[in-house]
């Protein structure tokens, strides 16, 4: 039987493969034909791994998506309105779907029936946009507007606190200019080479 550090890389391409043809149903043979090393240790991966079915009568393997059965934008959106959670879903789950699922989350996108929201752990979310609260343009511009420091001093001044990783942001922004610029000033001439 192979090692995991033979199978991983191994899974790790039939990952990559199945999510760009999640509606292909391999048996060992064209996984070769495809261009794909198979081993016996990853049929047993492949077999245990929640996102492979493995028919045992045809002795193929197939992908198997988190949301299965969309097929076009208008499931997506059903999706997306039967949710009784608000957290939205992972685009990296909704893009193995299936094939041109991207394209079709892009045109949703522009339309305005969807919202992509990164969060801090650069973790794409989808959310649809009836779902969402909506604020008045004039808001929004007026917030942009506000410089971020009287914004913290206005907190201050009202006895609101102040988000504590805010101001340590401004520090280290001020901290690693003023490192910049010393270490540019000391290296203006080069005096070995006199």
């Amino acid at each position: 039987m192979s090692s995991a550090a033979e199978v991983g890389p191994l899974l790790v391409k039939a990952l990559d493969y199945f999510r760009n043809h999640p509606s292909e149903e391999l048996t060992a043979e064209q996984f070769e034909e495809r261009g794909l090393v198979f081993s016996q240790g990853l049929g047993v991966q492949l077999q245990k791994h929640d996102k492979f079915i493995y028919d045992q009568s045809k002795k193929t393997y197939k992908f198997c998506p988190r949301y299965r059965g969309l097929t076009n934008r208008d499931d997506i959106m059903k999706l997306l309105q039967n949710r009784n959670e608000t957290a939205g879903i992972k685009l990296d789950e909704l893009s193995e779907s299936y094939t041109g699922v991207t394209a079709d989350i892009e045109e949703l996108k522009r339309d305005g029936q969807i919202i992509l929201i990164e969060n801090s752990r650069t973790e794409t979310r989808v959310f649809e946009d009836s779902h969402l609260i909506h604020i008045d343009d004039r808001f929004k511009t007026q917030w942009s507007e506000i410089p971020l420091t009287d914004m913290i001093q206005k907190l201050e001044q009202h006895d609101l606190p102040v988000v504590n990783q805010l101001p340590k942001v401004l520090q280290r922004a001020e901290t690693n200019k003023s490192k910049t610029n010393t270490k540019r000033q000391r290296n203006r001439t080069n005096t070995h080479l006199d």
